[in-house]
């Protein structure tokens, strides 16, 4: 599971209309680090793989996928992970302030070759909140996240 702090950024791509990766880490190992903690890969094939042959302009979850080391539903797995913790954190916080920055190259070792358009994200990330809410308080009637779309 991906931890966030308050004071650290979040970075979240988008092309397009659509979030194509997000992490909260700025050595482009976010998404290495949650196909490590998911144990479908050893970290001595992943780390073979990324630092011997890795050609940097493509996405890093094609790349293992054309190499038969994950799967498409495991690669979907993790999108939801990389996307969907970090959204439901930011729609959590009452006090944000938001830096957007127009022509930067996208992250292809972040990226998994998935994308959601930004409006689906927002939806999976309350519904989300709101099951989790649910769990939390299951006697409670009224939910924490309210949002205008």
């Amino acid at each position: 599971m991906v931890s966030f702090d308050t004071t650290v950024a979040l970075y979240i791509w988008f092309k397009e209309g659509h979030i194509v990766a997000a992490t909260n880490r700025t050595d482009h190992e976010g998404l290495a680090s949650l196909i490590e903690e998911s144990q479908w890969v050893s970290d001595r094939v992943l780390n073979k793989l990324i630092y011997w042959s890795y050609p940097l302009n493509q996405p890093l979850g094609l790349y293992l996928k054309k190499h038969s080391v994950l799967q498409s539903s495991q690669l979907e797995e993790i999108f939801k992970i990389q996307i969907l913790q970090p959204l439901c954190f930011l729609l959590q916080l009452e006090d944000c302030e938001f830096k957007f920055e127009q022509n930067v190259l996208l992250p292809a070792r972040e990226m998994t070759g998935f994308s959601v358009s930004a409006t689906e994200a927002l939806e999976m990330g309350l519904q989300a909140l709101k099951q989790w809410n649910a769990q939390l308080n299951p006697d409670s009637t009224s939910t924490i996240v309210t949002a205008q779309v």
